[in-house]
């Protein structure tokens, strides 16, 4: 989310010195850029940390008035996360399975409530007025980070990086499956999507999200790959150059099955128990995971009903 020459209705400390509204002050992001071979998984942000040198800002920084945020987006993945940090070093990892070609940085002061806001390092024309800040209002701006990431995703011994949500306004009661060159497309209606947004990251529901989403959406491309094979002639390394996302499929099945998944086999591919134990049997796994929910919260109202 790159600011750029946008302005504000009040004052703004920004790395680029000459859009900033300050005088002297600096606020930044540092950190060091991660050695490929240590980590040939993630985007590995070490020791990041913001630098800041107004004392006003470090006051209410400090009282939790405002906070300090990073975010990193690709929007050839779609892909936005934002990361807490402070003046404190401290390690941000990335799945490079979620980026691809121009990754933005960016690191903001943001409030964290209603405040009247007043500066002594303001520049002139701001001088002695006092604004009222809303809470997510914007304060310190470092947009100047882009890198590049090159992902190699016949690497990726994880089949699940292979899936890509999309929210869908056109979409209605059903979900629909396109398979893209480097990603399958899982298009979603507006409001689930917003739900599974929100439950997303929750550990407890992982295998759920694969059953009901990843799994239907892997036994549909497999079974059309398998008819492309049978009924219209295509070869197995064509229909690989059309969808790089096939190698990772292939990968993940030699792990698996510890063999190749040739052009042969895929004629009389099990398209259903594969597309299963490629994402590690996750319809079984999240009817024990519904199980054990289930029996948590009727204890949980037990203990609520003494």
């Amino acid at each position: 989310m790159q600011i750029g020459k946008k302005i504000f209705p009040y004052p703004t400390l920004n790395n680029s010195k000459n859009v900033s509204c300050f005088k002297n002050s600096r606020f930044g992001l540092v950190y060091e850029d991660s050695d490929a071979s240590e980590d040939k998984d993630y985007l590995v942000l070490k020791n990041a940390h913001i630098e800041l040198d107004n004392e006003s800002l470090i006051s209410l920084l400090k009282d939790g008035t405002i906070n300090a945020v990073v975010i990193i987006e690709c929007s050839s993945t779609v892909f936005r996360k934002s990361y807490d940090v402070s003046i404190f070093p401290k390690d941000i990892k990335v799945p490079l399975s979620s980026l691809s070609e121009k990754v933005v940085i960016s690191c903001f002061l943001y409030a964290t409530k209603n405040f009247s806001y007043i500066n002594d390092d303001f520049l002139d024309d701001y001088q002695g007025y006092e604004f009222q800040i809303e809470k997510y209002d914007i304060l310190a701006i470092d947009d100047g980070y882009v890198t590049n990431i090159e992902y190699d995703e016949s690497k990726d011994k994880k089949v699940s990086s292979i899936f890509r949500i999309i929210k869908d306004e056109f979409v209605t009661d059903v979900i629909k499956i396109n398979e893209g060159t480097k990603t399958i497309e899982i298009h979603m209606p507006t409001n689930q999507y917003s739900l599974y947004d929100n439950m997303k990251n929750n550990d407890n529901f992982q295998c759920l999200f694969f059953s009901i989403l990843a799994i239907p959406a892997l036994v549909y491309v497999l079974q059309e790959i398998k008819d492309q094979i049978i009924y219209e002639e295509v070869s197995l390394d064509e229909i690989s150059f059309n969808y790089r996302w096939l190698d990772s499929i292939r990968h993940a099945y030699k792990k698996i099955y510890n063999e190749e998944l040739t052009e042969e086999m895929f004629r009389d591919l099990d398209v259903v128990e594969v597309s299963q134990k490629l994402m590690n049997s996750s319809t079984t796994s999240a009817i024990d995971d519904l199980n054990r929910l289930t029996i948590a919260n009727i204890y949980k109202g037990d203990d609520d009903n003494e």
